[in-house]
């Protein structure tokens, strides 16, 4: 898992190395920004085919078309509420699962927390403060 602290450092490092002139001068290019060519762009664009049609391949009998033989319209409005609806919990979980995540790395800060000031510390030995004259005295008298 990467947490919020090692993403802004990737992220960062990323971001120096991608967002470089060279990069964006070369993406505008691409898309004909610079130098401004609309031409250029307009050639490199798809067309759709288009198909012709000539006056005597239409041979349309009036009379074989009735409400029952056309087709309906799709029931789109419904498609669309669904998808929506489907978006939006899509969306409630991946915010679910993010918030369960920084939860725990939050509960694993605060045990951290908890057991190093549960821990005693050990002691080794008696200290005492020396003032300069205990120094000027041990660096005259060495053991």
């Amino acid at each position: 898992m990467i947490g919020k602290q090692h993403f802004t450092l990737l992220y960062d490092r990323a971001r120096r190395k991608a967002m470089i002139s060279r990069n964006i001068t070369s993406g505008w290019s691409k898309a004909g920004l610079r130098p401004f060519n609309p031409e250029w762009v307009l050639e490199e664009i798809e067309k759709p085919e288009m198909v012709k049609y000539s006056p005597l391949s239409i041979d349309v009998d009036k009379d074989s078309f009735s409400q029952e033989s056309q087709l309906k319209t799709p029931k789109t409005i419904e498609i669309w509420l669904l998808c929506e609806a489907l978006n939006a919990a899509e969306n409630v979980f991946a915010d679910r699962a993010i918030l369960l995540d920084e939860n725990l790395l939050l509960l694993e800060q605060n045990n951290e927390k908890y057991t190093r000031t549960s821990i005693k510390a050990a002691v080794v030995g008696t200290a005492k403060v020396l003032s300069y004259e205990d120094i000027v005295q041990a660096q005259q008298n060495p053991m």
